[in-house]
C-alpha cells in the first residue's frame, strides 16, 4: 500500500474519469478510504495520494463538469403500500435492502454496507438514523 502513488492512482482514474465518471469518483472514494486506513495502520506515510482537495482536482476535472446527475423521480406516496406489499412477498437481500430503506429513511448506500452490530433491536435505531 505504501508504494501506491498519485501517478498510479491516476492511471487507474484518468481512463474512465470522462467515460463512467460515477464509477471513477466511486474508485478515487475507495482508494482514499483505503489510504487513510493503511496511514492509521501504519502501513503508510505521508499524503493521501487519493485526496480530491488540493490534489486530484488539479489534475481531474470536476465530476459535475463531465457528468450531469440526473435523480430518479421520487415514487408517488400513495403508491407505496403496495410497493412494499410486493417487496414482502419476494425474497433476496435487495428486496429486504429496499424495505429497509424505505422504513427507515436511509440513503441505500449505508443500507448497502450496514452490519448488525450496528442495529440497535431495543432502540430501534439503525445505521445513519438518528435516535428518536
Amino acid at each position: 500500500m505504501g508504494s501506491i502513488d498519485t501517478g498510479l492512482v491516476l492511471k487507474v482514474l484518468r481512463p474512465i474519469w470522462e467515460t463512467k465518471t460515477k464509477t471513477a469518483v466511486d474508485n478515487s472514494l475507495a482508494d482514499r478510504t483505503d489510504s487513510e486506513w493503511a496511514k492509521i495502520h501504519g502501513y503508510r506515510d505521508g499524503e493521501n495520494p487519493a485526496r480530491w482537495k488540493g490534489h486530484l482536482d488539479n489534475a481531474l476535472p470536476k465530476p459535475s463538469k463531465i457528468a450531469k446527475v440526473t435523480h430518479l423521480a421520487a415514487m408517488p406516496y400513495d403508491e407505496l403500500p403496495a410497493f412494499m406489499g410486493e417487496l414482502r412477498q419476494r425474497k433476496g437481500n435487495g428486496c429486504s435492502c429496499a424495505r429497509m430503506d424505505n422504513l427507515t429513511a436511509v440513503r441505500s448506500d449505508d443500507s448497502f454496507g450496514f452490519t448488525w452490530p450496528e442495529v440497535d433491536t431495543e432502540k430501534k435505531s439503525g445505521p445513519s438514523q438518528p435516535l428518536a
